[in-house]
């Protein structure tokens, strides 16, 4: 039940920063905040990765921008985004069991696959420009969101050593 709250909280998080852009992006930042203080109140170790995580997709994402791959409205990336890579960063973590259950192989696909889609979707939807043809940058985006989810895996697994060392040293 947790993880179906948990997705359909990351959805309409999603919807709303894709849809609002910038007319929504202080709400947007809102519910940004309220997960990370819900975060906060549940597990506060989770802080950690979910920060890491959250500052490399808004890297790799203003490297995004930089390079044109991506053309926003904005100078620099817009609220509204940076208020999505924390929601997702916090969703990554929610969905940890799942991904360290599974082969890296298929999870790197899946969250290849979906990095590319979302982003596809926000192009559609005109959330964002493309500086380049569909197909070179999806086929960017897919390479990054391949290489970001490997990087999501290897947090997370991290973060699962830690707490068994952690445990075993407390035992």
């Amino acid at each position: 039940m947790a993880l179906i709250l948990a997705s359909a909280w990351f959805n309409l998080v999603w919807f709303l920063a894709v849809i609002g852009t910038e007319q929504w992006q202080w709400v947007t930042l809102c519910f940004a905040l309220m997960t990370l203080g819900y975060q906060h109140r549940v597990d506060q170790k989770t802080w950690k990765p979910t920060l890491l995580i959250a500052v490399v997709g808004c890297l790799v994402d203003s490297l995004n921008q930089y390079l044109s791959i991506f053309q926003f409205t904005s100078t620099f990336l817009p609220v509204w985004l940076l208020s999505l890579w924390i929601v997702f960063a916090w969703y990554a973590y929610q969905l940890k069991r799942i991904l360290l259950r599974f082969a890296p192989f298929y999870v790197l696909t899946v969250g290849a696959l979906g990095g590319c889609l979302s982003y596809y979707a926000g192009y559609k939807l005109n959330a964002v420009d493309y500086g380049y043809s569909v197909l070179i940058t999806a086929s960017i985006v897919f390479l990054e969101w391949a290489i970001i989810t490997l990087f999501i895996i290897k947090v997370l697994h991290h973060d699962e050593k830690s707490k068994l060392c952690h445990s075993e040293y407390v035992s």
